[in-house]
């Protein structure tokens, strides 16, 4: 019995043995191996870094990886292997676990960045005016950067009463149209933008017409009409188009005259602009004439009038006119129209009201807009996006989000909104806080990437205006930053860790130890008896 005893805890003893030897052993296996890169600077060597590689891993030597390991003042050349022979890689866990025990590196070669302290070159402009030198200007030409120069750059220059003729080169000779690149720009080189004086519009004059019956009577009371080309107008065009086109179905010419003709005028009689003209009819026999004609006029929120309709006293105004005075005074971006107001005061009628009322005299209605406070921005048909881009890597952003419903929903962006924008999802890496290098836009092949060769913004004002042609894109790098963790972090389940590996024979010792213990009370039992 004693000899089965022995045998039995030996048993129990080299299965626990064994049982605690498989985890430490799987632990020693999942070691984490170090591969040392030799840097060089400039081809000198200056430090050593490590990369770690995991069990199972492939490490590729990219140029991703080689930014990882250096700042931002340095640049990529090549990876090489112990030989100095240029090299990508893979090395894997396995061929690097070997190698370590014999002293295995590779190189990283970089080189310091050169500082580019070149600025933008501003290129004089001498401007005249109506033929005359009257002052200096310049246009700006950015670094590797061009200027065409263009009628719209040149009105730029000067007030909005002038008008643009041409550019020149110093030499006079005509250079509208000329791409200024900024390599071709040297010492001296100058330009000149030749501009004339905007001539002062002529009031628009009008012909002041009256028409009255053969007994003196008034038929349309006194009123303005504007001739078509500006200038003068025929009577019988006056009547047809600016009063009434059926005229001669009630009434028949008798007479006319004018201030600057005399008297007894005839229907082809042209009668010039500031002109006065009364018109003399007669009510043909048997025909009901239709009533004073009255002027009604719509008028925008500039105080300008948009549209002028002469109808009967007594009748309503065409409902499509009323439309068509709505959809030229409602044009001011950002505004909505609400309806109309009698000569600019008490209530407010909507276009269809308007089109209801009985018009007796002449009458004036102004258009009232009110501004949007709607909280939506999608008036308009592209978004406005921000691309954080990270530690100087420039070839693709760290993150983007559509701003368009966010911090640009006036229409306005600011380098201290981005702030708030970023501060979302980065922290700082010291106390210095994230360091910020401005706001920068991005259009067309330049979208994905960061650029810093346009103009560098803290305020953008016209996001809304820019959204009405394509998509917004906006630039800002941030360094000193950490990512915020965004996801809850769970125990990796394929292989077990450390805490695992030393449960597990804990409770086979457990396990053992009552096993033994309870063979040695059995057998105590049976001794007893």
């Amino acid at each position: 019995m004693k000899n089965t005893m022995k045998k039995l805890l030996s048993l129990v003893l080299v299965a626990m043995l064994l049982v605690c030897a498989v985890p430490f052993q799987a632990a020693a296996t999942e070691a984490d191996e170090t591969l040392t890169v030799k840097t060089y600077v400039d081809g000198k060597y200056v430090t050593d870094k490590y990369v770690t590689v995991k069990p199972g891993q492939k490490l590729e030597l990219t140029k991703e990886l080689a930014e990882t390991l250096i700042y931002g003042d340095k640049e990529f050349v090549k990876w090489t292997n112990m030989k100095d022979e240029e090299t990508t890689g893979p090395i894997s866990y396995d061929n690097l676990k070997k190698a370590n025990a014999n002293g295995y590196y590779v190189n990283l070669y970089v080189n310091k960045k050169v500082e580019d302290t070149r600025v933008d070159a501003k290129v004089p402009v001498k401007i005249y005016v109506d033929g005359s030198y009257a002052r200096d200007g310049e246009i700006t030409v950015p670094v590797d950067g061009a200027v065409t120069l263009t009628k719209e750059l040149g009105l730029k220059l000067v007030k909005e009463d002038k008008e643009f003729v041409k550019w020149t080169g110093a030499s006079d000779n005509d250079a509208t149209g000329v791409t200024i690149k900024y390599a071709g720009i040297d010492d001296g080189y100058f330009l000149k933008l030749f501009v004339n004086t905007k001539k002062a519009e002529e009031p628009v004059k009008y012909i002041t017409l009256k028409i009255i019956d053969d007994k003196g009577n008034t038929i349309a009371r006194e009123f303005q009409v504007e001739p078509v080309n500006g200038k003068s107008s025929v009577i019988s065009d006056i009547l047809s188009y600016r009063w009434m086109g059926n005229w001669k179905d009630s009434y028949e010419f008798v007479t006319a005259k004018s201030d600057e003709k005399g008297n007894n005028l005839s229907l082809s009689t042209t009668i010039n602009a500031g002109d006065s003209l009364t018109v003399t009819l007669k009510a043909k026999s048997g025909s009901t004439p239709e009533g004073d004609t009255v002027r009604v006029t719509f008028y925008g929120t500039d105080g300008k009038a948009v549209s002028t309709y002469n109808v009967t006293s007594g009748s309503s105004i065409d409902s499509k006119k009323v439309s068509d005075a709505q959809s030229k005074a409602d044009n001011k971006t950002g505004y909505t129209f609400k309806g109309w107001k009698i000569d600019n005061k008490g209530d407010l009628y909507t276009s269809a009201q308007v089109a209801k009322l009985v018009i007796k005299g002449n009458v004036e209605f102004y258009a009232y807009l009110e501004k949007d406070t709607t909280t939506t921005n999608n008036k308009f048909p592209y978004k406005v996006y921000l691309h954080i881009f990270k530690d100087n890597k420039i070839d693709d952003p760290a993150k983007t989000i559509n701003i368009t419903e966010g911090i640009a929903l006036d229409g306005k962006v600011t380098l201290d909104e981005v702030k708030t924008v970023v501060k979302n999802y980065y922290t700082a890496k010291t106390s210095d806080g994230i360091k910020y290098d401005g706001m920068y836009m991005a259009k067309g092949n330049w979208v994905g990437n960061f650029v810093n060769d346009t103009q560098k913004y803290d305020t953008i004002s016209d996001t809304n205006e820019l959204r009405k042609e394509s998509e917004v894109h906006i630039n800002v790098m941030i360094t000193n930053a950490n990512a915020k963790s965004t996801t809850n972090e769970k125990a990796d389940k394929t292989n077990p860790k450390t805490g695992d590996m030393i449960f597990i024979p804990v409770i086979f010792m457990v396990v053992s130890g009552a096993a033994i213990a309870g063979v040695y009370f059995y057998n105590k039992k049976r001794s007893a008896r």
